[in-house]
């Protein structure tokens, strides 16, 4: 587990019942840690992967997690952008910088890191915030813009990239991000055949290290409807009230299981 925030690398071991933490911050190649953890963790074929955020690939010895040699690393070169977030699509690692995503693949190359850039696809599109990056098995979203500083959201699937939000979705980000100061958090669920990404805009609140939400606005990836988030939630409990960031996932679940969804085809207004 990586936690950009905080600059730490953890590695989680179960056995006989118990989960146990180690630190391997103090294990992973120096220049990593001082470059500046970007989101994001992929295991591909026995390594595992992390990438700074000087858009730099780091990898382990291969199927040795404590062993981090200080040659196995490829650096990013699609764009000279931060490094933002890794992962996983169909045996690929896809590289999300701030303004680039690039494609690599093992090529079992016998010195250095094992990976090979992928010249046929990439994109000048990017993120700028791991927290706006959300993959659920082989769909990735994200919040992200392209060259010319527009908004927007992005799905990014069989390694083909698609815009999904339209012009009232990207103004809503827009004015969030830069008026108002906002950050946004991403999650996804299922229900029934219907396939929903949420889409939350929050508050930081860094005294109690938790989000207060603010508004939500949910795209129904099966009929590709936008609508704004509602819920029957007893005052006490609305969101106006501030709770722990895993609880975001939890709330919508609850709430999308209960059917408080209010489907509009329009803006967010």
């Amino acid at each position: 587990m990586t936690d950009p925030q905080g600059n730490t690398v953890t590695k989680f071991t179960y056995a006989g019942g118990t989960i146990t933490s180690t630190d391997l911050t103090p294990i992973v190649q120096a220049d990593l840690i001082s470059e500046g953890i970007a989101g994001g963790v992929v295991a591909l074929d026995n390594y595992l992967f992390i990438m700074s955020k000087a858009g730099k690939i780091y990898n382990c010895e291969v199927g040795q997690i404590d062993v981090w040699p200080d040659l196995n690393y490829l650096t990013t070169e699609r764009a000279v952008d931060p490094g933002v977030y890794l992962a996983k699509q169909q045996e690929h690692l896809v590289a999300i910088s701030s303004s680039s995503i690039e494609i690599f693949y093992d090529a079992a190359n016998p010195e250095g890191s094992p990976l090979r850039r992928r010249n046929d696809v990439s994109f000048l599109t990017g993120s700028f915030d791991h927290k706006n990056v959300h993959t659920n098995g082989e769909k990735l979203y994200f919040i992200g813009s392209s060259r010319l500083g527009s908004f927007g959201v992005y799905l990014l699937e069989a390694l083909q990239l698609t815009q999904v939000s339209y012009q009232g979705i990207d103004k809503w980000i827009a004015d969030s991000l830069l008026t108002y100061k906002k950050e946004f958090i991403l999650t996804s669920g299922t229900v029934g055949e219907h396939y929903f990404l949420y889409m939350t805009s929050v508050t930081p609140d860094e005294t109690n290290h938790r989000y207060i939400p603010i508004n939500t606005a949910v795209l129904d990836k099966t009929s590709a409807l936008w609508t704004r988030f509602r819920t029957k939630v007893t005052e006490q409990e609305g969101y106006d009230q501030a709770f722990p960031l895993m609880s975001i996932a939890e709330r919508l679940g609850k709430d999308v299981g209960g059917q408080t969804l209010l489907f509009m085809d329009g803006t967010l207004a």
